[in-house]
């Protein structure tokens, strides 16, 4: 079975002053904390060997973990990302040891029903998309048929049409690891997961886009905060 990494080291810099007192992952959404979201909806499906990124007030984060993974089922193991200097950086601290193919997510982000045994049956790396308008400042992923052409961030530009949204959910390899492993300073020259898959594509490689319909909750803002609590 696929191994799952959560992303949990962030400061949560725009969510101010709530998160002076808690880490993001722990902000509750609909009477739970985001993170035991995320791992709820890991142990329904199975995935129950995870790593998680953690830095900032990791203590609380670790805390509150051990009093709920037994409930779920769940095996945890904790990384220290010593700066917190971006995904990548995050992502080359995992241990050898991970299983092939691994997926990633963002510890303020609730994918809701995500269909994990299908986007595991498929066998290929790839993104979780969703086609929205909501494109401003998002990432954008292009591409037919499933697999993906190309990544890249959409600052403001408009389009007439939906989009393919990454709302990241990736479904990562250990080759994709090796590289990201081999970057030096991913956070100064501005490397994203998106940016390695991009630099594989052309090599070749192939990784899919795995369309979900259901509801995301994507915590960003105390705007974002106050339409979901």
């Amino acid at each position: 079975m696929m191994d799952a990494v959560i992303l949990a080291a962030g400061k949560g810099e725009r969510l101010k002053p709530v998160t002076d007192k808690i880490p993001k992952p722990l902000i509750k959404i609909r009477g739970k904390p985001i993170l035991e979201w995320i791992l709820q909806d890991l142990a329904k499906n199975n995935i129950t060997n995870i790593y998680i990124i953690v830095n900032y007030m990791q203590d609380k984060i670790k805390e509150f973990v051990d009093t709920i993974k037994d409930m779920y089922g769940l095996k945890i193991a904790y990384i220290h990302q010593p700066e917190i200097i971006g995904e990548v950086n995050a992502i080359s601290l995992l241990p050898k040891e991970i299983s092939d193919h691994f997926i990633v997510l963002m510890g303020d982000i609730i994918i809701s029903n995500l269909k994990y045994k299908e986007i595991i049956e498929k066998g290929y790396p790839g993104i979780v998309i969703k086609r929205t308008k909501d494109f401003i400042r998002k990432g954008i992923v292009e591409g037919e048929n499933g697999f993906i052409k190309e990544c890249y961030y959409n600052m403001d530009k408009v389009f007439n049409e939906e989009k393919m949204v990454d709302y990241g959910p990736y479904i990562l390899s250990k080759e994709l690891l090796e590289v990201a492993r081999g970057i030096k300073d991913p956070e100064k020259n501005k490397v994203y997961i998106p940016d390695i898959i991009n630099r594989m594509i052309k090599k070749g490689k192939k990784f899919m886009y795995f369309e979900h319909k259901d509801e995301v909750i994507h915590i960003s803002s105390l705007e974002d905060l106050e339409k979901h609590k």
